[in-house]
């Protein structure tokens, strides 16, 4: 999409660019040739890509840049958010690969344990009714049950998930995103994603010289994503009960708080394109930002969960001579 993007800006035509790519890219010339193939049957670009599969939020935004003729623009922003997804994607894995390893391989300590040394363990500690003797018998059941927990735990994961994807099936696309909004460690990232997505398009379009009314139509029509179609079927009645953008996009927390502000002041000064889109590049330089600083986070949790495991282990490896120290005195 980038070079296709940079390709354009050089003059080339959409069919001119393709071609070229196709003898860039050698790798990905069967793609390429299928997207010929379809627009020369009269589909545009962004059907041709949804063909290719690409994502619903991609397609949707070309889509839209047929209406504001912001192809080229629109096709470098995509490029360089999915490569920033990428980006982080990348990152995780890296966070996520070691310390997941270090936690498989301390079950599996724990796993060889019971297999091989439970019996000695039951033989050896003699659990009383009270004092060290009621950590030994926590012990043993834990570890005669630890296939049952592991196994109940990864059940209920997947119970959890499957029925959180069936209740989310049931509802809307705005309303997905105002469940998510009430998440406290999705919150931040729901409301910096669809604000910048919602100030991104708007922008354009005023750019374009176009009345808000008329940028509400062609949102609602089947360019836009389910989200987008329905936000602003709540922006149109909102505006036909004589309320103003300011005022609709308050009372929406998917929204953060200070877009209402910055909306006002762009009408107010006359500078509403200029500042949705300076917004809405602040919006996602905050989102990248944040979804960095957690994923650092992660990895020191991962780590004291794997610490706590250890610990476990050789508590279970000592057990035995505590209890025995403790039968002496």
């Amino acid at each position: 999409m980038k070079r296709l993007g940079e390709l354009l800006q050089e003059g080339f035509s959409l069919s001119e660019g393709l071609s070229f790519l196709k003898m860039m890219q050698p790798k990905r010339a069967d793609d390429i040739q299928r997207m010929l193939a379809r627009l020369e049957t009269g589909v545009n670009l962004a059907e041709a890509l949804a063909g290719c599969g690409f994502s619903e939020q991609v397609v949707s935004q070309l889509r839209l840049s047929f209406l504001h003729g912001k192809l080229t623009e629109t096709l470098l922003f995509c490029s360089d958010f999915l490569a920033e997804k990428d980006k982080q994607l990348q990152k995780l894995r890296k966070v996520l690969i070691y310390p997941l390893f270090l936690l498989v391989f301390a079950n599996g300590m724990l796993i060889a344990i019971r297999q091989v040394l439970l019996p000695s363990l039951e033989t050896m500690l003699q659990p009383a009714e009270d004092g060290p003797g009621r950590m030994a018998s926590i012990t043993l059941a834990y570890l005669k049950n630890l296939p049952l927990i592991i196994l109940g735990t990864a059940a209920l994961g997947a119970s959890l998930f499957l029925l959180a994807k069936m209740y989310l099936k049931r509802k809307s696309a705005f309303r997905q995103s105002l469940l998510f909004c009430r998440i406290p460690l999705l919150s931040r990232w729901v409301q910096l994603y669809y604000s910048f997505f919602f100030c991104r398009e708007y922008a354009y379009f005023f750019r374009n010289g176009m009345q808000l009314n008329q940028i509400v139509s062609l949102m609602r029509g089947d360019e836009g994503t389910a989200w987008m179609k329905e936000i602003s079927g709540l922006v149109e009645e909102g505006l036909t009960q004589g309320d103003s953008l300011t005022t609709i996009i308050k009372r929406y927390p998917i929204f953060k708080e200070e877009m209402g502000w910055i909306i006002y002041h762009g009408e107010l000064t006359s500078q509403l394109p200029i500042k949705l889109s300076m917004y809405s590049e602040e919006c996602f330089r905050l989102l990248i930002a944040d979804i960095e600083q957690k994923i650092g986070w992660l990895q020191p949790v991962l780590f004291l969960m794997v610490a706590i495991i250890v610990m476990a282990i050789y508590l279970i490896l000592l057990m035995p001579m505590l209890s025995s120290l403790g039968g002496m005195y």
